[in-house]
């Protein structure tokens, strides 16, 4: 939520006072033409005038160093990623604006920076996508794993092939409602707390609804101008609708979830396709969804900064354990 509040007061980590002419940021929609425009974005730097050396070092105040992984939303020509690269271990600056990160990705590559990872704006974040492909690897695991218990033989190839379809399209479906009902929740949170701010008539008031939605070190890091420079920008927004709706962006989510669920598990399914003995289908399976947490796993280390052998090990016992106690408890 404190990404997306942070997005709705038109901010990114550098600060800027970027106009947002809605309260909810829409990704593309929103992020003005002229940001999508090649030309535009080349002497974007040259206009803005923006100096990253101050929000370096504070930056490093708060922390940063040589073990730190930085990542900035909205990193735009990526100034500040490129300047705070040299400080740390890792910088993930993300952007929707393909120019921009057209733009980004070459001026990281013109400095020698190899720690700077350039990434485009997704539906889906990596942490989301990750969720999403261990909770269904783990359901179809606990559903081919129990079958394997009590049956074995040719004959029950077809009826585990269909059963394991059937959940995957089952997990898929319940994953990507609950996704929607998630988006639905974060949105009316986000209008109550925008209708809060401008409806407090003390400025106390505003400045403690503000620092209560962000990151406690975020908000230390503020002064009270900067508090109330945000709210002043924040009475100024239109005012939220009275009932929160899904965006086509939470639509697109829910189908990704759908896909990635379905996606991501069909390869366990693929022997009970190809293969009769279902003892050894059943084998095989289980070692593609291993396989699979083991990925998932380290994908999740590169994200987060963490050691992806480590990391994806850990994930496939933790998987097993997970799937062990599903079937004890009957699942």
């Amino acid at each position: 939520m404190h990404a997306r509040f942070l997005a709705s007061l038109g901010m990114t980590c550098r600060g800027r006072d970027d106009t947002v002419k809605t309260w909810y940021l829409d990704e593309l929609a929103h992020a003005g033409p002229e940001h999508l425009d090649a030309a535009y974005v080349a002497g974007y730097d040259r206009k803005t005038g923006f100096d990253p050396g101050p929000e370096v070092a504070l930056l490093r105040e708060l922390g940063l160093g040589a073990c730190s992984t930085l990542v900035e939303i909205g990193a735009g020509t990526g100034a500040l990623a490129v300047a705070a690269a040299p400080h740390c271990r890792r910088v993930v600056a993300v952007d929707v604006s393909p120019a921009m990160f057209g733009y980004l990705q070459r001026a990281a590559t013109s400095q020698g920076l190899s720690n700077v990872e350039a990434v485009r704006a997704r539906v889906l974040n990596p942490l989301e996508r990750f969720s999403e492909i261990v909770f269904g690897l783990i359901m179809v695991l606990s559903f081919t794993c129990a079958i394997s218990i009590a049956e074995s033989g040719r004959e029950d190839v077809r009826a585990m092939l269909i059963g394991a379809i059937g959940c995957n399209l089952a997990w898929g479906i319940i994953d990507a409602a609950f996704y929607l009902i998630a988006c639905l929740t974060e949105a009316g949170r986000n209008a109550t707390l925008l209708r809060t701010v401008q409806q407090s008539t003390e400025p106390e008031q505003s400045r403690q609804i503000i620092a209560a939605a962000l990151p406690a070190k975020m908000s230390g890091a503020l002064l009270p101008a900067d508090f109330d420079r945000i709210g002043t920008h924040l009475k100024e927004l239109p005012p939220p609708p009275d009932q929160p709706s899904l965006s086509g962006e939470n639509w697109r989510g829910a189908v990704g979830v759908f896909l990635l669920v379905f996606l991501s598990t069909f390869p366990v399914v693929i022997p009970f396709i190809f293969l009769h003995e279902a003892h050894f289908a059943m084998r095989l399976s289980n070692g593609i969804a291993i396989a699979l947490l083991f990925g998932s796993g380290h994908m999740l280390a590169r994200y987060a900064g963490l050691r992806p052998v480590r990391t994806g090990l850990s994930m496939v016992a933790i998987g097993i354990v997970l799937v062990a106690l599903t079937i004890a408890l009957g699942g």
